[in-house]
């Protein structure tokens, strides 16, 4: 997940992101070196809103750095897992999540 005081949504690397059409060669620990990766096919609460531009004509996440980059948006519930106890920690419903699977401009 990339974390920005300058984004009203978050944004996660999708399970294609550590593909070899995405990065070659694939790194052995690609998952975890970008964070985790998202599927949203394999959510129950994500609802697909569409493919969109996280920046553009010198608007958006981070413009100002000149890149641009598509995100598959969509609703999410997001929460912070299981917390002490084992219990559900904290979520989060109707979350705006953009998912990004190329390696540029965000691999950490």
């Amino acid at each position: 997940m990339l974390i920005s005081t300058n984004s009203p949504q978050s944004i996660v690397v999708l399970s294609q992101g550590c593909t070899t059409q995405a990065v070659n060669p694939l790194p052995a620990d690609c998952a975890d070196s970008r964070g985790g990766l998202f599927a949203p096919n394999s959510s129950t609460t994500f609802d697909d809103q569409g493919i969109y531009s996280i920046n553009g004509n010198g608007v958006g996440l981070e413009a100002n750095l000149g890149y641009v980059q598509n995100g598959k948006y969509g609703l999410e519930t997001l929460g912070l897992g299981f917390v002490a106890g084992g219990q559900d920690g904290p979520t989060l419903k109707n979350q705006t999540v953009a998912g990004i699977g190329s390696v540029s401009p965000f691999y950490m």
